[in-house]
């Protein structure tokens, strides 16, 4: 998923007309619909087609880990097709991607605290146990060391170690891990959830 938003994303960027400062919802939509019509053409990535991935969802809402309040999706819902686990919604059996632009006024401290830490807190992805975060870059910000830097703060809420993503065609891919503390209604524990982070500069 991660070699197809970057192909997505970058073809997005090369047309060269988004304005500044960066437009979030701007640059999600158009993401959002490259992603969907890569699926409808089978191509340019492999495996990334619509035998294997549903339609690319901009938003939604869906209820908390608690179940008890409507919460705002990430940015991107992406699901499998076919069967999903036992025990899981099909609603929330998917791959939640939350977008957020970094440049001289929003930094990590928009990043962290209004992206990574809902995937931590259960508001986002509480029934998987892996998110992924795309940055739009502009400036001079960059994987590990930005996110690391804030991560390292005494006031972090969500602190962890960021590592690279292995595999030769993912090499742009960094992630974090993170327990999650809080408990299902039924009183299991979530476990740790890996966010994936990926950020493009914006040409």
């Amino acid at each position: 998923m991660e070699d197809a938003i970057t192909v997505a994303l970058g073809a997005v960027f090369a047309q060269g007309d988004l304005a500044r400062p960066l437009v979030e919802i701007t640059v999600t939509e158009r993401l959002a619909t490259r992603l969907n019509e890569m699926l409808s053409a089978g191509q340019p990535v492999p495996g990334f087609n619509c035998r294997v991935f549903e339609t690319v969802v901009v938003g939604g809402e869906g209820k908390n880990a608690a179940g008890t309040e409507l919460e705002k999706r990430p940015d991107l819902t992406v699901r499998r097709c076919g069967d999903h686990p036992p025990g899981v919604h099909r609603l929330e059996n998917a791959l939640f991607v939350e977008c957020k632009v970094i440049d001289r006024t929003r930094t990590m401290k928009c990043y962290v605290p209004a992206g990574l830490a809902r995937f931590v807190d259960g508001r986002y992805a509480s029934a998987v146990s892996v998110g992924l975060m795309v940055g739009y870059v502009d400036g001079a910000y960059s994987l590990p060391i930005t996110l690391q830097q804030y991560l390292n703060r005494k006031d972090c809420q969500c602190p962890s170690q960021v590592v690279q993503r292995a595999g030769p065609s993912l090499r742009g891919v960094h992630e974090t891990a993170h327990t999650r503390t809080w408990k299902y209604p039924g009183g299991g524990a979530p476990g740790v959830v890996c966010v994936g982070h990926l950020w493009m500069v914006a040409g």
